[in-house]
């Protein structure tokens, strides 16, 4: 905000207040939220901490199977990485979808990934369900939320999961 004070000639004083707010950002494109959505994961993939940094909302909340990690404890993670040290060598995707909402606009999508790092057998294979919150800060959209769930196999289900370990079947 900036404020003026101007002297009027009877010499009282006129105070203008002027606020300043973000520029609005056209909301992207469905196609163009799902070709964001992929680049920032490959970006993660191949540890491109410039292209994260870049990507990554101040306030990024990273669930995946555990503790929420924050924006720092993603970008460290990464960093301790070993060069070309890449998880996941192949990612397909299918029913992916873009909801935008009131400042918002969030990318939800089921991977099909390849494990990286057994180029004689093929890594282990795992489908899951991404989500990224994707905001808009006044000057660019970045990732605020993140989450990835393992997509059970057809009758695993977390309720009839649970159900059955408890009933000793």
């Amino acid at each position: 905000d900036r404020v003026e004070v101007y002297q009027q000639p009877n010499g009282t004083l006129e105070r203008t207040v002027w606020h300043y707010a973000p520029a609005a950002s056209a909301r992207p494109s469905d196609s163009d939220v799902i070709a964001r959505s992929r680049a920032f994961l490959d970006a993660y993939d191949r540890g491109d901490v410039a292209a994260l940094e870049a990507a990554l909302a101040p306030g990024l909340l990273r669930y995946e199977g555990g503790a929420p990690q924050s924006r720092a404890q993603v970008l460290d993670g990464v960093r301790a990485r070993k060069p070309n040290a890449m998880a996941i060598a192949k990612r397909t995707w299918d029913q992916e979808k873009v909801t935008a909402r009131d400042g918002d606009v969030v990318f939800a999508g089921l991977a099909t990934e390849e494990q990286a790092g057994n180029d004689v057998h093929g890594g282990y294979l795992f489908a899951g369900w991404y989500m990224l919150q994707w905001i808009h800060d006044g000057t660019a959209w970045r990732v605020a939320t993140w989450t990835w769930q393992r997509k059970p196999p057809p009758g695993e289900g977390w309720y009839w999961t649970v159900t059955s370990r408890r009933s000793g079947w």
